[in-house]
């Protein structure tokens, strides 16, 4: 497989539908298709292991990707098991991170252009981006948010990113932020932003980090922070997985995000 040169990291609005996919009990690696795992520890009843090759940290079972999960409540209750604490009451948070993010982006690319974000939720980071002079468009798992988002006068599909029905080489730069997690299968997740990016074109990916301070600190209880079993299927550390067979990207640079507070159970006596 040829890669891309030079790539740096740091539009219809049908709804696209994915086939049906159950639960399934597996021992192959999303990653690397290894079989061999070892069990780190159980988290809200669910098996956590580790690829004995790559490295990714998974379920021992791999849940199926629902639209359903990722409904109204996702965005506006308090969920200590992962989603947004308030999507809405965290806009003017929200929209000073994306700003950042806009000129993190434009510092390493050089320019404005076609520019696709996945897992795009309501849409404010395209927003920000849109003011900024990018032509936007999004993909988003969530019919309601994605519905929301169009609502906003965006372009935003409903659905998984591999069933965009989409020229190669579409967007200049694709953006994934804290989305890869959630994906059931991420080497179709990267295999398509490969052929939707153009050559030279730019990925930035944020992603929890299993080799970070806070997951080596907090172990099974940061975790249960993320909502492992509820919506989040596989952790990497960043470069990992961007070097993965899906995508081959030839270099591949690191940033830190702040540490946010975490959430820990605690005991009813």
């Amino acid at each position: 497989m040829s890669t891309l040169p030079n790539v740096r990291i740091g539009h219809a609005e049908a709804v696209v539908r994915a086939p049906a996919r159950p639960a399934e009990v597996t021992n192959a690696c999303a990653l690397c298709s290894n079989g061999r795992t070892r069990t780190m520890f159980e988290v809200d009843g669910s098996v956590i292991v580790k690829c004995d090759d790559c490295g990714l940290v998974r379920q021992a079972t791999r849940p199926s990707a629902t639209a359903a999960l990722y409904d109204s409540d996702y965005y506006a209750t308090e969920n200590p098991k992962g989603g947004y604490a308030n999507y809405f009451l965290d806009s003017d948070v929200n929209r000073r991170t994306f700003r950042d993010r806009i000129r993190a982006i434009e510092s390493r690319y050089g320019r404005k252009g076609r520019l696709l974000d996945v897992g795009c939720a309501l849409g404010d980071f395209l927003i920000e981006a849109k003011d900024a002079g990018w032509d936007v468009a999004g993909v988003e798992i969530s019919h309601y948010a994605a519905q929301r988002a169009r609502e906003r006068g965006l372009r935003v599909s409903a659905g998984r990113i591999e069933y965009l029905d989409l020229p190669a080489a579409s967007f200049d730069v694709i953006t994934l932020y804290d989305s890869i997690e959630h994906m059931t299968d991420p080497v179709a997740t990267l295999a398509a932003v490969r052929r939707l990016l153009v050559p030279g074109g730019l990925v930035h990916l944020v992603t929890p980090n299993v080799g970070g301070l806070q997951s080596r600190a907090l172990g099974r209880f940061w975790y249960h922070s993320l909502g492992v079993v509820s919506h989040v299927h596989l952790l990497l550390q960043p470069p990992a997985l961007l070097r993965t067979r899906a995508l081959r990207l030839p270099r591949v640079a690191r940033s830190h995000v702040p540490l946010r507070p975490v959430r820990l159970p605690c005991s009813r006596r």
